[in-house]
């Protein structure tokens, strides 16, 4: 908590941070230094210019480094040491703090050698609340250092946030476009067949032809709807799934119907119970049979029977979907197809098995099998 608000302070005011340094130097300067060099003018000059500096040490920290270490070594040539010397330790935090690793070894490797040199010439050093060289330096360097890790951190679990919320929306928009594919492939096979229909026989029988343009809106009002529940979900972000139910395996039977008054032949059989079986699994039980329907009216024209076996118990759900064929408007392949594809992810988040191809003795099969657990 105090560590935030800190952070939130020098978020707001950088300038006192960018103070703090100089101040501490020059008020522990101007408390040490009168007892020990009097009036001398020179060791006050290169206490100012070692503060001075760094009004930017964190903005240039590296520039910062080399000027007080620069002006440390020549004090130290001309015989004496003054508490301003003590910048070279901030200016080596900041370094570790914020440059590239390479530059905070070599800071580290001048830092090093300043002690050497300063411990073999027996050069007397200001020390702050009687820490000595190696035990400044070492402070600076680990605080730098470990303030660094946990910026790296925290940026890398940013990063982390980042890649899982692209993930989640492009998992969601992969949904929602195998949703929107479902409705609009049956929906649209269904009323372009009804509509031939109509046409073909509106002369000869016009109250067949009602029925079919009957047929033709009902099935789009509720391509309709759905599409709405669907995209509904990506205008309101907050609306529960609840509010938008999605159809389950009690809608097969109308699905059948409606497929049947499209003029597919379609034998429908259902054992078991849906009660129990969760409603993902359900849903994703229609959309497979919803697809396989829309597939058997767009490839196989004319075909003489479609069959659709449903069987639930404890363990899932098995989907069996054959036709007889017909006239191929466009070859079936069992590896393609935004539809086949789709009906083998839904299938693989329930960890099932899928498969699809042409049957013996002319036709086409698609089986699949959707596991729930006992839970």
């Amino acid at each position: 908590m105090l560590a935030n608000r800190v952070r939130q302070f020098v978020a707001r005011h950088p300038l006192a941070l960018d103070l703090l340094a100089p101040v501490l130097l020059t008020a522990i300067g101007a408390a040490m230094m009168p007892a020990k060099y009097g009036a001398d003018a020179l060791p006050w000059i290169f206490q100012f210019v070692l503060v001075l500096p760094l009004l930017w040490w964190r903005r240039a920290p590296v520039t910062v480094f080399a000027i007080t270490t620069a002006l440390v070594g020549t004090q130290w040539a001309l015989g004496f040491s003054v508490v301003g010397e003590l910048a070279v330790y901030f200016a080596y935090y900041s370094v570790m703090l914020r440059r590239p690793s390479r530059e905070a070894s070599i800071a580290t490797a001048v830092v090093v050698v300043g002690i050497l040199v300063q411990s073999l010439f027996g050069i007397v050093v200001p020390r702050f609340l009687g820490i000595p060289p190696v035990g400044m330096a070492t402070m600076a360097g680990l605080i730098g250092l470990t303030l660094r890790n946990q910026r790296a951190y925290r940026a890398s679990m940013r990063e982390r946030e980042a890649r899982q919320a692209e993930l989640a929306v492009a998992a969601e928009r992969t949904r929602i476009a195998r949703e929107i594919h479902d409705i609009v492939a049956h929906s649209l096979g269904v009323m372009i067949s009804l509509a031939d229909g109509a046409t073909t026989v509106a002369r000869a029988d016009p109250q067949k032809a009602l029925g079919a343009m009957e047929a033709v809106s009902s099935t789009g009002r509720g391509a309709l709807g759905e599409l709405r529940r669907v995209l509904g979900v990506l205008r309101a972000e907050h609306q529960q799934d609840d509010q938008f139910p999605q159809p389950g395996i009690s809608a097969l039977g109308e699905l059948v119907e409606k497929t049947r008054a499209a003029g597919l032949p379609v034998t429908y059989a259902l054992e078991g119970h849906p009660d129990n079986m969760p409603a993902s699994a359900q849903v994703a039980v229609y959309r497979i049979v919803q697809e396989a329907l829309t597939n058997t009216m767009k490839h196989a024209d004319g075909c003489a029977a479609v069959r659709v076996e449903v069987r639930l118990s404890d363990s899932g759900a098995e989907i069996v979907v054959s036709d007889t064929g017909g006239v191929d408007l466009a070859p079936r392949q069992a590896g393609s197809g935004h539809g086949l594809v789709g009906m083998r992810e839904r299938v693989a988040v329930f960890g099932g098995s899928f498969s699809a191809g042409p049957r013996e003795g002319g036709g086409w099969l698609m089986s699949a099998r959707v596991p729930v657990s006992p839970a």
